[in-house]
């Protein structure tokens, strides 16, 4: 997640504090703390283990006072991928070399393999 914090009189960037970021489904929590922020901007790496509504909440600790928000996000049901359709492509797009190669040597290999035991095989016959 990436926060910009904002003085919101005169949008400018507040500087030099220090951040808490709390996240939180009502049944798991997960804390971000002592996160020094020099220029206004910072993100923290977060997987979401599940799927629905989760609260942040953010302190900001300035040298002058404390300023607190809370937002909700909302994670969507992410399907495990299925024997038929183990690479599935939700966006509509074509698939990325990546996601070619990665599926050419998920079937490459396997055939391969195969192929080497029916020669062994054949070969001690």
């Amino acid at each position: 997640m990436k926060f910009s914090v904002l003085n919101l009189t005169n949008n400018e960037h507040i500087k030099d504090f220090d951040a808490r970021v709390v996240v939180t489904n009502g049944q798991r929590l997960f804390k971000f703390e002592n996160i020094t922020v020099p220029d206004g901007d910072f993100s923290v790496k977060y997987i979401f283990p599940d799927d629905g509504t989760h609260q942040v909440l953010l302190r900001v600790n300035t040298n002058t006072s404390i300023l607190l928000a809370s937002f909700s996000v909302f994670v969507p049901h992410q399907s495990p991928p299925s024997l038929l359709n183990p690479f599935p492509n939700n966006q509509g797009q074509p698939y990325n070399i990546g996601q070619w190669i990665s599926i050419i040597i998920i079937i490459v290999i396997p055939i391969a393999v195969l192929i080497s035991a029916i020669l062994i095989i054949k070969k001690k016959i």
